[in-house]
């Protein structure tokens, strides 16, 4: 049986461009669990390199699927062109019915 693979690589938005309310909100709860300057600081870290994987702060970067065979790696430019392809025919196949 043949598999099929997605990997999906997404990027976090930039730490700085956030509002000071998203902030907080997003490290609240390292004030009441770290333990020191040096344990705050790395958990901080960790929230900004986290980013990316929030669908609420990171974005699709490139799509790859593959086979067993075949790879084919898709930049996100290229999956929203995908996708307006696949919408435009969908809406052609109602409008003919």
């Amino acid at each position: 049986m043949a598999k099929l693979v997605f990997d999906i690589e997404t990027v976090g938005e930039n730490w700085d461009a956030l509002d000071e309310t998203s902030q907080h909100m997003l490290t609240r709860w390292i004030e009441k669990e770290s333990d020191g300057e040096d344990n705050y600081a790395a958990r901080l870290a960790e929230v900004k390199d986290g980013l990316g994987f929030s669908p609420l702060t990171g974005s699709i970067v490139a799509y790859t699927t593959a086979t067993a065979s075949v790879a084919r790696c898709f930049t996100k430019q290229e999956i929203l062109q995908l996708v307006d392809i696949k919408n435009r025919k969908k809406d052609q196949s109602n409008s003919n019915q």
